[in-house]
């Protein structure tokens, strides 16, 4: 199901993208801050919509930060729901543990892996988020994998028992009652499990050896909540082989790679290979028969050669358009040219207020004067409403502009009543982008909730939110302003 995002949020980033020449064709892209990227990036998919985009990131921190904003911006420029973001953008971390020592990854990573995996083998996914480390390790064939998976159906004939038995063997555990994630049970003609990554676990109902209905389930009252058409059952983990995680990506697709920040990526990667060879030197210690680097690893100069071709996109900009460093035969204003070999676009640097409000006043005062629209994404719906009158506050000598851009809740209802206010306050899923302004330029700029300090709590997050894991703050993303 479509969500609801604004028309507005979509032709005021769509015109950010056209006029900065984000979504045109290029070698090397510069000057992008992180969240532009996302921004980069789904533009780019927006318009190659039966494609496979691979994205390569330095570390998995960016991964999880990547997937969020490009599903933000696919969002807004596409128009779908966040369920069908899921299957569209997945992210690929790395194992995150040593090859040499008898520890399993962490279920979450695990899951995530297998889904990207299934994702790309199925053709499913449009983007995979991968981290630099994530490429290396060599896995089992991509057969292995896809026959561990299954896709149900109403009325798709199926053997309970024998469904037990596949979610065994795709890593699930027998458990009764299911109520946390990778858990199965059959009791006669009822299959229940959790896939990793829903919110909620599937119930599989049988008539004989028919799939008679499948239904998400709320497992602390055990009602049904949501009746689906179809689920999917995809393997928890990954195993050992040969291949590698491009024999995973589908030959009758368009692909395209990009590299976010070439030169860490490298690092990163020589980082992992690095200590890869030291635990071997210290296990064959112990075992003269351990396998060595190279039967776990892939070397960095295949993951180059299949990256040959890959976009690279870097936020420091050395040489800018125009400089006496760059030459212009490398570089094409989007529009001169319809393919530029390089793209620069300047972002400056967003300022963070920290609760000081009146100098943020100040500062969108300053932008209405320029004629800029101003764009507010907010994680919360609180949020967004103490920035719509903080707008309206100080727009109060001019109330004609109070009311001149629609305002619209970014969730899944859409039955939702749409409001008007100052500059558009999209509210949803998406904590990682507070706010987004698009001028002339255009310019695109993400701020500090102003706020955020003073209402909530010391960290500026939302009381009621809940504790983030591991504990420590969050630190803050934004998109900075950019121009062509």
């Amino acid at each position: 199901m479509p969500s609801t995002t604004s028309l507005n949020l979509q032709a005021l980033l769509k015109t950010a993208a056209t006029r900065t020449g984000m979504d045109s064709s290029a070698n090397r892209v510069r000057g992008l801050s992180p969240s532009a990227q996302a921004l980069y990036v789904a533009a780019q998919v927006s318009h190659r919509r039966n494609a496979v985009t691979v994205v390569v990131v330095p570390t998995d921190d960016e991964v999880d930060r990547f997937c969020l904003d490009v599903r933000f911006f696919m969002a807004a420029l596409e128009g779908a729901s966040a369920a069908s973001l899921e299957e569209a953008v997945k992210p690929f971390p790395s194992l995150q543990v040593d090859p040499y020592r008898t520890i399993a990854p962490h279920f979450g990573v695990a899951s995530a892996r297998a889904a990207a995996l299934h994702g790309a083998a199925s053709g499913r996914a449009r983007v995979i988020a991968a981290s630099a480390a994530s490429l290396l390790p060599r896995l089992s064939a991509p057969g292995n994998l896809e026959a561990a998976a299954i896709e149900l159906k109403n009325g798709m004939d199926l053997d309970p028992v024998a469904f037990g038995d596949l979610l065994a063997d795709a890593g699930f555990t027998r458990e009764d009652p299911v109520d946390e994630h990778g858990e199965f049970c059959v009791r006669g003609g009822i299959v229940d499990y959790f896939p990793a990554g829903a919110d909620n676990p599937v119930r599989v109902e049988f008539v004989g050896d028919n799939i008679e209905s499948i239904r998400r389930y709320d497992p602390s009252t055990q009602r049904s909540i949501e009746t689906l058409d179809q689920a999917s059952v995809v393997p928890l983990a990954e195993k050992e082989g040969t291949a590698t995680f491009f024999d995973y990506l589908p030959g009758d697709r368009d692909l395209s790679f990009i590299v976010l920040e070439e030169e860490e990526v490298r690092v990163h990667a020589a980082k992992l290979a690095a200590q890869v060879q030291a635990s071997f030197a210290e296990a064959q210690e112990e075992n003269p028969k351990a396998p060595t680097p190279d039967e776990l690893l892939i070397p960095w100069s295949e993951v180059d050669e299949k990256l040959a071709q890959a976009t690279r996109v870097d936020q420091l900009a050395l040489g800018v358009l125009g400089s006496d460093e760059q030459n212009p035969a490398d570089v094409a204003s989007p529009a001169h040219l319809p393919h530029p070999t390089h793209l620069d676009v300047g972002c400056q640097p967003a300022v963070e207020f920290r609760g000081r409000i009146q100098e943020w006043i100040a500062d969108l005062k300053r932008i209405r004067e320029r004629g800029d629209t101003i764009l507010f994404v907010s994680g919360t719906e609180g949020r967004a409403e103490r920035t719509a009158h903080h707008g309206r506050v100080q727009d109060e000598q001019r109330p004609d502009q109070v009311h001149d851009v629609q305002r619209q809740i970014a969730d899944d209802d859409p039955d939702r009543q749409r409001q008007q206010c100052r500059g558009v306050v999209e509210t949803g899923p998406f904590p990682s982008l507070r706010g987004v302004v698009v001028g002339p330029v255009p310019e695109l700029t993400v701020d500090h909730d102003p706020g955020d300090d003073d209402r909530d709590g010391a960290d500026g997050r939302d009381p009621e939110a809940p504790p983030r894991k591991g504990g420590g703050q969050q630190p803050e993303r934004r998109l900075d302003a950019c121009s062509p």
